[in-house]
């Protein structure tokens, strides 16, 4: 199922510079169309033969290669710094809520409590059918990303079937099945989700909304989610279950500025995915 093309020995054309072509919308477009089969098309070499391009000087061809060459360098670039953003949130977030209940010099024990699940959150299980709803969005496990708040896909309920759990704005997204995926979002519009979702309203009296969202991207959050998790094809966790658990979180009043710095993280990892889109399209 591998076609190779050998261009070492040609004078016209460089392999980096065919490479380029192949991953041409025109080139792509035309090997679509051309390859045979129904269940698995395949592209033929016969058919690709005939596919016809303008081809630049080796000179050009050379400056071309290079402008590429740029653009594949700055993508790996911001790839690689949003890697290490992830990273570095990560770890400040298991060090924020560790067993040792420290936070560098900022907080110390004291500035700590030990709650319930069930104290933080409130578990919104409201139902309805997709076809009975004039909501306008569908939000299935499969558009939400790993460690990502931000919804950034989603569908519509005439896309779906059988029974949907309704989400409000500002609401929380948890996929209680497969919680290993840690798959966590914030909404930020009124719509329905899947039923293999938990739908949490932070309880504002013991935990600032916008905080909870970043406790649960924590290891010790989905580690515990993933202990707690049921069945072994598919393990699914329980609310009356979650809600029991216990855990040390930093107290209200230091809440709002730790929320402010991971604010600031995912800002700078959303300008960096921004600008990955925006060189891959130019």
């Amino acid at each position: 199922n591998i076609m190779v093309f050998d261009t070492k020995n040609s004078s016209r054309i460089s392999r980096e510079y065919i490479a380029l072509v192949f991953q041409s919308n025109k080139f792509i477009d035309f090997a679509s169309g051309t390859s045979v089969g129904s269940l698995f098309p395949n592209a033929k070499w016969n058919s690709l033969s005939k596919f016809k391009f303008k081809l630049p000087v080796p000179e050009i061809q050379k400056e071309i290669v290079q402008l590429f060459s740029i653009l594949q360098d700055q993508i790996d670039q911001t790839k690689e710094q949003e890697k290490n953003l992830l990273q570095t949130k990560r770890q400040l977030l298991n060090e924020l809520f560790s067993e040792k209940g420290e936070f560098g010099d900022y907080l110390t024990s004291d500035n700590y409590k030990t709650v319930s699940f069930g104290e933080l959150a409130q578990n919104m299980s409201k139902r309805v059918e997709p076809s009975q709803t004039d909501l306008k969005v569908y939000v299935g496990l499969e558009h939400l990303d790993p460690d990502n708040l931000r919804i950034e896909r989603q569908g519509i309920p005439d896309d779906v079937k059988g029974v949907k759990l309704l989400i409000w704005e500002g609401d929380i997204i948890f996929g209680k099945r497969r919680a290993y995926q840690r798959k966590v979002a914030v909404s930020h519009f009124d719509g329905i989700c899947s039923a293999h979702s938990m739908v949490l309203r932070a309880n504002e009296k013991a935990v600032k909304k916008e905080f909870l969202p970043f406790f649960m991207q924590s290891d010790v959050f989905m580690d515990r989610a993933i202990q707690i998790s049921e069945g072994s094809l598919s393990p699914t966790i329980k609310w009356k279950v979650l809600e029991k658990q216990e855990f040390s979180i930093p107290k209200v009043d230091f809440q709002e500025k730790l929320t402010d710095l991971f604010k600031q993280f995912d800002k700078l990892i959303y300008q960096l995915r921004e600008q990955n889109q925006t060189l891959k399209k130019l």
